[in-house]
């Protein structure tokens, strides 16, 4: 997706749903250097304020040492 390449990340070849995601929309990439990525499209109903909070977690969660996917 146009989202990807945005991001500076390397153009996607496979686009597939994860099945047993979240509420969100959740993706697995494989790109077309053969890396893997994973994105989330989170609803369109949570406020922003919410979603940054989640990345301040995960990041804050990260630092100290616990592994977590980053956003």
């Amino acid at each position: 997706p146009g989202v990807i390449r945005a991001f500076g990340m390397p153009e996607a070849r496979v686009v597939r749903p994860i099945a047993r995601g979240t509420l969100n929309l959740n993706l697995r990439v494989e790109t077309v250097d053969g890396g893997r990525l994973f994105l989330r499209q989170h609803r369109d109903d949570l406020a922003t304020e919410r979603i940054v909070g989640e990345h301040e977690l995960l990041r804050w969660v990260h630092a100290r040492g616990i592994p977590v996917p980053l956003p």
